[in-house]
């Protein structure tokens, strides 16, 4: 049975939550004052004004925090204090990306930060690499060294980040066993990523599209024998389990990606794969969540 969820969306200070919208009129301006909330666009500790949260948000388990353009500096200020009051008051400890999946995974093995900069490059997309994640980035640092800790979870398949994070999880796997199958491991996905992140972002020129076509051939058997060495080598991997599995599961994106499975489908399949009994906010473009639901957002 699918998983029920009740969605909160956030636009810019304008919150509406589970109500009933009334039907067409000409008085918006009255529905507005009547059902708005005010938030302060500050970095404030003082989270008087986020209070009325805790009623709305008291027995549900997801949190979406939406937004209509990425690395907007308003927007990511208002996260910033809205994660911190979720994580601190209310236990919300999963924080989910719209970024591919596989790089957040090896950051999270690196708790506590050596810097927090570092982390935000290799953990999540380009275009949330902003002053205000630098600062969530360090937050989140502070709270891996408490019992409080806030993970980073990232659940899309599409190749939008240029830090080899995976492909290096991926070599230290299988290093132990196998030195010169690993660094082809790295090497090979570290290219696929290359093209694969210009391919979706900025297109790539004709002459490359045939290289990318044949790497893309090649890559797609090499994820495959990939995934086969280590389901075959899973005894001899000295690593933990979680990890083996991470790496099985995120090679498979890889090769959804390829197949273009579909990206809405598959951007759900991973937010229920990830932490299903913990309380989890997620950062990015809420239709994506919609078109799997068939909503209107």
């Amino acid at each position: 049975m699918r998983t029920k969820f009740s969605f909160f969306l956030f636009v810019l200070v304008l919150l509406s939550v589970q109500c009933e919208f009334p039907k067409e009129s000409n008085d918006w301006t009255t529905w507005i004052n009547e059902n708005a909330q005010s938030i302060k666009l500050s970095n404030s500790d003082n989270y008087e004004d986020l209070e009325f949260l805790h009623d709305i948000l008291k027995d549900k388990k997801v949190v979406f925090l939406g937004e209509s353009a990425h690395g907007v500096s308003e927007y990511n200020t208002l996260k910033l204090r809205i994660i911190r009051y979720l994580h601190e008051e209310m236990n919300f400890n999963v924080l989910a990306f719209e970024c591919n999946a596989g790089d957040a995974f090896a950051v999270n093995l690196e708790y506590p930060f050596g810097d927090a900069k570092t982390a935000l490059y290799n953990s999540i997309s380009t275009f949330w690499h902003v002053e205000e994640n630098i600062l969530l980035f360090e937050y989140i640092n502070q709270k891996s060294l408490t019992d409080n800790k806030l993970s980073i979870a990232v659940i899309d398949i599409t190749l939008s980040n240029g830090s080899y994070a995976f492909s290096r999880f991926l070599e230290s796997l299988i290093e132990p066993i196998d030195p010169a199958y690993a660094e082809e491991v790295r090497k090979g996905d570290s290219l696929f990523l290359a093209l694969g992140l210009r391919k979706w972002t900025l297109g790539l020129e004709k002459s490359e599209i045939n290289t990318y076509d044949s790497i893309k051939n090649l890559q797609l058997a090499n994820y495959q024998n990939l995934i086969d060495f280590l389901i075959e080598n899973k005894k001899a991997i000295q690593a933990p389990n979680k990890h083996l599995e991470a790496a099985i599961f995120y090679t498979n994106s890889r090769i959804h990606f390829i197949h273009q499975v579909n990206r809405d489908s598959a951007y759900m399949a991973n937010f229920l794969e990830v932490s299903p009994k913990r309380k989890k906010i997620s950062i990015g473009f809420t239709n994506n969540f919609a078109k799997d639901f068939n909503l209107k957002i």
